[in-house]
């Protein structure tokens, strides 16, 4: 298992070793929408899966190009069940040339061919940094990231003054440390990113990777061409702790000035709005559960609440009925729901395991829809 550093090591999470080495294709760490809605089920519309959902979304918001069926490129492809979603719909509609999937983990690529071996066209499977996207790819007509790029390269503890005094996590005369503030305040500069109040936070993080993979979405893309990235969301980027390593939210404030700023026509929307207009809801399984309940307010080396949760001797089933029963019959929870209130109804079906009941469920899964508009290519070669 990797270990997980301490937030105080160094203020730059980058998970790309950890996604080379030591990600498994259990998926146990998974706490993403799209692996609990893999197999058809009430929460999505028409009884379709999390993949074909989001295909169809794609046809009906007409994102890929008009002309002629589109060169398709997923990043992050997990276990392949998005694309094994997407595939048949695109085809059926006749608007796919091809599809393919880059990935950095070997695991999930042997997965992913094992997965989608019967897929018509073939998928095809490459291996790279989505982060370097620009030096991996040449050819791509739509872009889609789902549930990826909060694992992409986070510089957290940033002063909310260029050269100003950090907090009391990271050493203040530590040169490294120094140098990737400097390079997160490059990044606000260059893009007038918002700098969050001070009755808000201290310091703040930048999605540097995110940053960098939008950069080089605008390299690759041809004019028309279009990406549409999932991810949790919140306003400014917050760290989320999994057993065995460290994700951030999405700012999105910060991404959609980056996405304007290059020249992208963005769009934001929730997920519900693909999966089923209409709702806002975050989705809660036995397992889901217990992984929100270990990442948010448990260290990833305590495994006490990870173990209870995915013991098979625990009666879950009964348990989440009495937990459906307490929260009105339904498993769908208003993001809006205060954590305090979520963690009464866990109580009271013996769900307390003396964690504490704050920022219990907090993740709020939201979509960017990029455009690269031909008209300033029409321009700038006028």
């Amino acid at each position: 298992m990797a270990e997980t550093v301490p937030r105080s090591a160094s203020p730059c999470t980058d998970n790309r070793g950890f996604h080379r080495r030591d990600k498994r294709a259990t998926m146990l760490d998974e706490v993403s929408l799209s692996h609990l809605l893999r197999q058809p089920g009430p929460f999505v519309r028409n009884g379709w899966t999390y993949g074909e959902a989001l295909g169809h979304f794609i046809l009906e918001q007409e994102l890929l190009p008009a002309d002629r069926p589109a060169v398709v490129l997923e990043v992050g492809g997990g276990l392949g069940d998005v694309a094994a979603g997407i595939v048949p719909v695109l085809t059926g509609a006749s608007r796919l040339a091809e599809y393919a999937i880059l990935d950095l983990s070997p695991e999930l690529q042997a997965a992913q061919r094992e997965r989608l071996r019967d897929t018509q066209p073939p998928v095809r499977l490459v291996s790279g940094d989505a982060e370097r996207l620009h030096r991996t790819i040449t050819e791509a007509d739509f872009v889609l990231s789902n549930e990826v790029i909060g694992d992409f390269r986070t510089i957290d503890g940033v002063p909310r003054t260029r050269g100003g005094p950090p907090t009391g996590e990271f050493p203040q005369d530590d040169f490294r440390h120094r140098r990737f503030w400097a390079l997160a305040w490059d990044l606000v500069d260059r893009y007038g990113l918002d700098v969050p109040d001070e009755a808000e936070a201290r310091s703040f993080a930048v999605n540097w990777g995110a940053i960098r993979f939008v950069e080089a979405l605008w390299k690759v893309l041809p004019p028309g061409g279009g990406a549409f990235l999932v991810e949790n969301v919140t306003p400014f980027a917050r760290p989320l702790e999994l057993p065995d390593h460290r994700e951030y939210s999405i700012g999105e404030r910060h991404l959609v000035q980056v996405s304007d700023r290059l020249g992208f026509a963005c769009s934001v929307g929730d997920a519900a709005d693909f999966l089923h207009p209409g709702r806002i809801f975050t989705i809660v399984s036995p397992r889901h559960l217990g992984l929100w309940l270990a990442s948010r307010v448990m260290s990833p080396d305590d495994r006490r609440a990870w173990d209870l949760f995915n013991d098979p001797a625990v009666d879950w089933r009964g348990r989440i009925a009495r937990l459906q029963e307490a929260l009105g019959g339904d498993l769908r929870i208003d993001t809006a729901m205060a954590p305090e209130t979520l963690a009464g109804c866990l109580r009271t079906v013996g769900l307390d395991v003396g964690l504490p009941g704050t920022n219990v469920l907090g993740r709020h899964f939201r979509y960017f829809s990029l455009h690269k508009p031909i008209a300033a290519y029409t321009a700038a070669g006028s």
